[in-house]
């Protein structure tokens, strides 16, 4: 349950994971359910550190999900991600209501630029990635 674009140098993936990272299927609705993140990871292809933000959005705002603190988006940063590494941004997210069925969660933005004082690159085409996430 998982999906990622190339934007420059850089692939961005969105997924659902759990407490110890590993990606999940579906979140379960509930107060009793196990704790699960939104996870932005990005892997910088190129040969220079990179800056890189991406912001994230509920585009049906949290009639069933919702993010840390009540809130229908949260932003993705990663400061300085060194040449060919990969890492991971991740805000917790909560099914709720009690319906189960498939929500989207879209990564809306994704802008870069050299780490240190450089003007940022904003993706223009392939966006929003789009994930279906299953609600159980």
């Amino acid at each position: 349950m998982s999906v990622q674009d190339q934007y420059g140098n850089l692939v961005v993936r969105s997924l659902v994971a759990d407490a110890s990272g590993t990606e999940v299927q579906s979140i379960v609705s509930g107060s009793n359910s196990t704790p699960v993140r939104h996870v932005v990871e990005i892997k910088n292809w190129s040969t220079i550190p990179y800056d890189i933000s991406v912001e994230v959005v509920l585009p049906q705002g949290r009639q069933r999900l919702s993010f840390d603190g009540a809130t229908d988006r949260w932003t993705a940063n990663i400061w300085s991600l060194a040449r060919r590494d990969t890492e991971r941004d991740g805000c917790g997210i909560t099914a709720s209501g009690g319906r189960t069925g498939k929500e989207r969660v879209h990564c809306t933005a994704v802008k870069w630029k050299k780490a240190g004082r450089h003007r940022w690159t904003d993706a223009k085409s392939r966006l929003p990635l789009s994930l279906t996430v299953n609600i159980t």
